[in-house]
C-alpha cells in the first residue's frame, strides 16, 4: 500500500476556486502552508482506513484552542518525495502522546517546491480517488469524548478552552 500523509487545511472552498487560467489561490496557499524552518506537519495515514484517519483527525484536533471542525486532504508520501521534498519523522507536540510518532515533517521547502506543493493539495481538493475528508464540529467532539473514555487522551491534557466545550462528566 502506498503511504499517505494528512494535513490539514483551513477550508475545501478556498482550494476549490480558481480562476480563469486554473491557478491556486493565493489565500489558499498563505493561510494553509504558512512554514516553520521551511517545514509543513503532515500526519501518516490510511486514507482508506476511516479509523486511521479518526486518529489523525483526534491528534489535531487535540491540540487546538477551541472545538471546530477539520478538514483534512492526503497526499501520497512519494508525490512530495518526487518534489525532492525531506520527510522526516518527528514526534508530534498534541496531547495525544502514544500517536504522536505519526506525525512527519516535510522540510526543503523553497518558493518553487512551496508553489509545487500548493499544486499537490488543490490535485488533492479535487481528487475523485482521494477526496478531502470533512470533520463537523460535532463529529470531532465525538472523537475527542471517544478518545477521552478509552484513556487515548487525558481531558486535563487539552488546552482550557477546548476542555471546556466537552461534556462535564469525563
Amino acid at each position: 500500500m502506498t503511504n499517505f500523509l494528512a494535513r490539514m487545511i483551513s477550508h475545501t472552498a478556498k482550494w476549490r476556486s480558481v480562476n480563469s487560467s486554473g491557478e491556486v489561490p493565493a489565500d489558499a496557499v498563505v493561510r494553509d502552508l504558512w512554514t516553520d524552518e521551511n517545514a509543513l506537519s503532515f500526519w501518516c495515514c490510511d486514507h482508506t482506513n476511516p479509523e486511521s484517519l479518526d486518529t489523525v483527525a483526534i491528534a489535531l484536533a487535540s491540540n487546538r484552542d477551541r472545538l471546530d471542525r477539520l478538514d483534512l486532504v492526503c497526499i501520497s508520501e512519494a508525490a512530495l518525495r518526487r518534489l525532492a521534498l525531506d520527510v522526516t519523522a518527528n514526534a508530534g507536540d498534541t496531547p495525544v502522546v502514544s500517536i504522536n510518532h505519526l506525525h512527519r515533517d516535510v522540510g526543503g521547502i523553497n518558493m518553487t517546491r512551496l508553489s509545487e506543493l500548493a499544486h499537490l493539495i488543490h490535485e488533492a481538493v479535487h481528487s475523485a480517488a482521494v477526496p478531502p475528508l470533512r470533520y463537523s464540529k460535532l463529529r470531532i467532539r465525538e472523537l475527542l469524548v471517544g478518545a477521552i473514555g478509552v484513556g487515548l487522551l487525558k481531558r486535563e491534557d487539552l488546552k482550557p478552552s477546548l476542555a471546556q466545550s466537552l461534556p462535564d462528566s469525563l
